[in-house]
C-alpha cells in the first residue's frame, strides 16, 4: 500500500498551480486540508467572507466545479504537503446510488465536509460509475458505524460501506492498475 500510494502522490507535478495568486494558491491548500471557510479565515486571520471570496477565484481559475474537486486539483498540483490518508484509520469505500440526482452547492459541500469532521469522517477521492448512477468514496473514518452516522446527518445515503486495506485482493488490484493507467 505505501509503495502505492507513493505512486499515486507522484503523479502531481510539484509546482505552483498556474494562475493563481499566492494567497490563492495557499488557501487552495488549506482548502485540500479540509479546512471549512470559517477555519480558513481564523487561520489566516480573514473575514470567512473574503475566504470564500478567494475560493471564488481559485474555483474559477481551475476550472473546478466545487471544493472536493478543488482539493483533488490541489493534491494533482503538489500543494498539499501532508496527504489526508491517516495510515492509523481504517479505510472505507461508500457506494452511493443516487449520482445521477445529485447537484451539491459549494455551500452543501462545506456542510457535508462539517458533518463528516464531526464524526471524524475524511474524504479521500471519489469515482463515478459510467452510467453516472453511482458513486464509489474513498473514506477514512474510525468505524462504518461513524459514516453511516454522517450519512445519516448530511442526508445521503450510503447503500454499501466496504473496509477495505492493501490485503483486500480485489482493492489492491484495482488500485495498482489505476495508479498504473494514470502514470
Amino acid at each position: 500500500m505505501e509503495r502505492l500510494l507513493g505512486k499515486i502522490h507522484s503523479l502531481g507535478v510539484p509546482a505552483p498551480a498556474p494562475g493563481l495568486s499566492p494567497r490563492e494558491a495557499q488557501i487552495l491548500k488549506l482548502v485540500a486540508e479540509g479546512l471549512s471557510n470559517r477555519e480558513i479565515g481564523e487561520r489566516l486571520s480573514i473575514s470567512e467572507h473574503t475566504a470564500a471570496n478567494h475560493i471564488r477565484s481559485i474555483l474559477r481559475k481551475t476550472d473546478c466545479a466545487n471544493r472536493t474537486e478543488a482539493a483533488s486539483y490541489a493534491h494533482r498540483q503538489g500543494l498539499s504537503q501532508n496527504p489526508r490518508y491517516d495510515r492509523s484509520m481504517a479505510l472505507y469505500v461508500i457506494e452511493r446510488n443516487f449520482a445521477d440526482q445529485l447537484d451539491l452547492t459549494d455551500d452543501d459541500v462545506e456542510l457535508i465536509e462539517e458533518i463528516n469532521s464531526g464524526e471524524g469522517v475524511h474524504w479521500l477521492f471519489s469515482f463515478l460509475s459510467a452510467d453516472r448512477r453511482r458513486t464509489y468514496c474513498l473514506y477514512e473514518a474510525p468505524s462504518p458505524d461513524a459514516i453511516l452516522a454522517a450519512a445519516r446527518k448530511a442526508n445521503v445515503p450510503a447503500d454499501a460501506v466496504v473496509e477495505v486495506d492493501a490485503a483486500t485482493p480485489q482493492f489492491s488490484g484495482r488500485l495498482r492498475d489505476w495508479a498504473d493507467a494514470v502514470r
